[in-house]
């Protein structure tokens, strides 16, 4: 029983990578996907949410990370919207499906570090909130939704007043969804972050966290079932026992603001978004609480990452932590590729083309592996 095995682990150690015991950054990629109780079709990312623990200094930072932000795919021949990534992943067969896939996109379009990653549907979702007996939320503004979808191809109408609301999961669930606010998609995500926030809270004020823990197991239990996830259940204890430790004023929540962005038609006409230059750098230094003092624009800051223990994502990862270096205009400089690096990541941070990287190095495809040492050119 994954019940039982959680509580062993959290009292005697662990077979993979200790996260409390490293002086190294925990990156995991939150992904709710668009699944209710009883279907198994792939599913789109409803909610994409990048989470970042420093166990030294005991800070966290959240990222949410918009479902319609157009980007480059990893494997794919063209673009599309970031939340179309775990689908493609699954139909597709992806070597480790859609996680990994959502993983190798989101860490290709922020430069971001992705190892870990959990992935939740509704029905989890509702679950969680109601194993704790439900939330309080404060509502900045009247909510009407007439036409948020039900489980089948209606209507389940939402409507919130403003102020504090109690809510149970299926009204949670609602509340974090819905786009019927002036600000869209840019106010659903900050709604998101409230909700976990606020689950957070209620967990550690009301002393919840063991009756989650021993609750968490039957979730992990069946394959395929509303939880998922590649850390092991020990670091799942750590993971969650770390998170506890982190006073509220040192997690630093991040989202996307109007400033950052511009509206994007693609060729086939969907509607999407896409970051304005320097964006990433300014969205990765806010998430880690970082501080850009450089003079020189945003789009030229490097900033520093911690590097990340390697972990094993069922199958062979050609994308992983990446080692800053700074571009240099005497010659070319040696990178060696670390667990998670990718061509096209590459580019971008040494402000190159992946042309080039293949052409340096004389490669015959994408496929680079740990330990391989690659010949960085100077950008023109």
């Amino acid at each position: 029983m994954i019940t039982v095995s959680l509580a062993r682990d959290a009292t005697r150690g662990f077979d993979a990578v200790s996260l409390a015991a490293s002086d190294q950054r925990i990156n995991v990629l939150l992904l709710g996907i668009d699944q209710r109780e009883g279907m198994s079709d792939p599913a789109r990312t409803d909610t994409m949410l990048m989470l970042t623990i420093d166990p030294q200094t005991k800070t966290a930072g959240m990222l949410s990370i918009n479902r319609d932000l157009w980007v480059k795919i990893p494997g794919q021949e063209s673009e599309g919207k970031i939340n179309t990534a775990h689908f493609l992943g699954e139909v597709e067969h992806y070597p480790g499906g859609g996680p990994t896939l959502a993983m190798q996109t989101v860490q290709a379009a922020l430069d971001i570090p992705v190892q870990y990653y959990i992935r939740l549907n509704f029905t989890a979702f509702e679950k969680l909130i109601d194993m704790i007996g439900g939330i309080d939320i404060l509502v900045a503004e009247p909510i009407d939704d007439p036409d948020y979808p039900d489980a089948g191809f209606g209507y389940d109408p939402l409507h919130l007043d403003a102020g504090w609301q109690h809510m149970d999961g299926r009204t949670a669930l609602k509340y974090a969804r819905t786009r019927a606010t002036p600000g869209s998609d840019l106010d659903r995500v900050k709604r998101q972050q409230q909700v976990i926030l606020t689950v957070r809270d209620k967990i550690l004020k009301n002393n919840q966290l063991p009756n989650v823990l021993t609750q968490l197991g039957p979730l992990l239990q069946l394959p395929g079932g509303p939880v998922q996830t590649n850390l092991t259940p020990g670091q799942i204890v750590e993971l969650i026992k770390l998170a506890a430790q982190i006073d509220r004023d040192k997690i630093h929540a991040v989202t996307l603001t109007g400033d950052m962005i511009d509206p994007y038609l693609s060729p086939d006409g969907q509607e999407a978004l896409v970051l304005k230059p320097g964006v990433a750098q300014q969205l990765r230094a806010q998430l880690y609480a970082s501080v850009i003092t450089s003079s020189v624009p945003a789009t030229n800051v490097a900033v520093p990452h911690s590097p990340l223990p390697s972990v094993t994502i069922n199958r062979p990862v050609t994308t992983t932590t990446i080692p800053l270096g700074t571009p240099t205009a005497a010659g070319p400089q040696i990178h060696v590729v670390q667990q998670g690096d990718t061509l096209f990541s590459l580019a971008r941070r040494y402000r190159i083309t992946v042309d080039d990287l293949v052409r340096a190095n004389q490669l015959a495809g994408d496929s680079i592996f740990v330990g391989q040492q690659l010949i960085i050119p100077p950008p023109e």
